[in-house]
């Protein structure tokens, strides 16, 4: 028998409590670099997130997807144009302040 699709989708899948998520199924919003840093640091399903240990404390800092899903297939947005970018010694495009230009495909 199938998880049937979590009505309230937590990022962190089943150690958000949401047992539709990753490592179950593999959403686009579900944030698996923070699941699989606490679950290889001994977080689990079955303790409480309100534990405040490392473990449940590890996080990429990256919560949020940059740009917007689309509202129709294919859903995940085109990738960011990198071509014409020039990088500086830390090896990532130098962007500004703004961070990296989108290349949103609108339809």
């Amino acid at each position: 028998m199938a998880i049937p699709p979590s009505a309230n989708p937590s990022r962190l899948g089943i150690l958000g409590g949401d047992n539709a998520g990753f490592p179950n199924g593999r959403r686009p919003l579900d944030d698996v670099v923070d699941i699989e840093l606490r679950a290889v640091a001994g977080a689990t399903p079955f303790q409480p997130a309100q534990f405040n240990d490392a473990a449940h404390q590890l996080s990429d800092a990256v919560n949020a997807n940059d740009v917007p899903f689309l509202n129709q297939f294919p859903f995940l947005n085109a990738p960011h144009d990198y071509a014409g970018a020039s990088y500086g010694a830390t090896g990532l495009p130098n962007t500004g302040a703004g961070g990296a230009k989108s290349t949103t495909r609108r339809r």
